[in-house]
């Protein structure tokens, strides 16, 4: 990903609103990640997406593979891999790839929603699921709202794809 990739947002929410009006239209379906945050669910009813709730594991996240059997009902997927809100899970690195690989297999778009990989107290910060990501199948948000500054958030895009363009 280079600077041309990546947008300013006015934090991760806004970032997460400009991806998924880019990849969806109304009655499009979305898997998302069960619980939720709030923000997020009320953010995808608001575009007029359909949602398929990802069950979870508290300590490693969604279960990969009802993700598996639900892929040919959905059109794109949102993740909260790192410190998940509310169940605060952070994905194992192992789990993160197969979901990226997964995905890519079967063209659908992930968004990832990275706001609370900073927020870590071990030696080294989680891996997001972009780091895994070879087919340019993931658009990498995030924010530093919660750590640095208000309201300050990006988007990356996703590689080769002619329906998304972050430029001026």
């Amino acid at each position: 990903m280079t600077a041309d990739d990546v947008i300013t947002t006015n934090g991760c929410m806004h970032a997460l609103s400009l991806c998924l009006m880019a990849l969806t239209k109304p009655g499009d379906t979305i898997a998302l990640e069960s619980p939720c945050y709030p923000g997020i669910l009320q953010l995808v009813l608001s575009l007029g997406l359909k949602v398929i709730e990802l069950t979870c594991d508290p300590m490693s996240g969604i279960d990969i593979r009802s993700l598996e059997r639900l892929l040919p009902e959905i059109n794109v997927c949102l993740l909260v891999p790192n410190f998940n809100t509310p169940l605060g899970y952070c994905m194992p690195d192992k789990n993160k790839m197969e979901v990226v690989r997964l995905l890519a297999k079967h063209a659908v778009p992930l968004i990832e929603d990275d706001t609370y990989g900073d927020i870590y107290f071990g030696s080294e910060r989680p891996k997001c699921c972009k780091t895994f990501d070879e087919e340019g199948n993931v658009l990498w948000c995030g924010s530093v709202s919660k750590t640095l500054a208000p309201v300050t958030g990006w988007a990356g895009s996703l590689r080769g794809n002619t329906r998304i363009r972050f430029s001026a």
